[in-house]
């Protein structure tokens, strides 16, 4: 796989995804990793190189209510093993949701272990329960960016606005 494609891949995954664990209808803890925008030529190219990865996808239309909303397309990766070779193959270019992986690939680690040993519906640990509180507490992080200052030509300091 072309490295060019991991960075891009990555950056979209950073600015347009989205990457949780959560419950489906039986209750059972499931990780995606979405991608949502409004321009088909965007979701086109993730499912190309997801493609090219062998990486298990589909895709979705969200219609909005309101008129004035464009509908949104959505590219899924659910699963553990979708999700973790999508984290194998961009983790070291991400960057804002690089702390939301790592817990997903504990989480994953730990699911896969068990279902090794106990098949796939075996009661969760306490562990992989704050796992997923975690991973969705990160998901709803305010940063205060209300404090930010206008200041030209300077890198964003995060740790002085958290």
């Amino acid at each position: 796989m072309n490295i060019q494609n991991l960075c891009w891949l990555a950056g979209i995954i950073d600015g347009e995804g989205c990457i949780t664990i959560s419950t489906d209808k039986q209750k059972f803890f499931r990780t995606y990793i979405t991608v949502n925008n409004n321009n088909p030529y965007l979701i086109q190219r993730v499912g190309e190189i997801l493609s090219e990865l062998n990486i298990k996808f589909f895709y979705l239309l969200k219609k909005r209510n309101n008129p004035k909303h464009k509908e949104t397309l959505v590219i899924n990766i659910t699963g553990l093993g979708s999700c973790r070779k999508l984290i194998e193959n961009i983790f070291p270019y991400l960057v804002g949701k690089k702390e939301q992986v790592e817990i997903m690939l504990k989480y994953i680690n730990s699911r896969k272990g068990k279902m090794e040993l106990k098949g796939s519906h075996n009661p969760y640990s306490k562990e992989e329960i704050e796992l997923v509180k975690k991973i969705k507490e990160l998901n709803h992080k305010d940063y205060f960016l209300q404090r930010l200052q206008r200041k030209a030509h300077q890198p964003l300091k995060i740790d002085v606005m958290i």
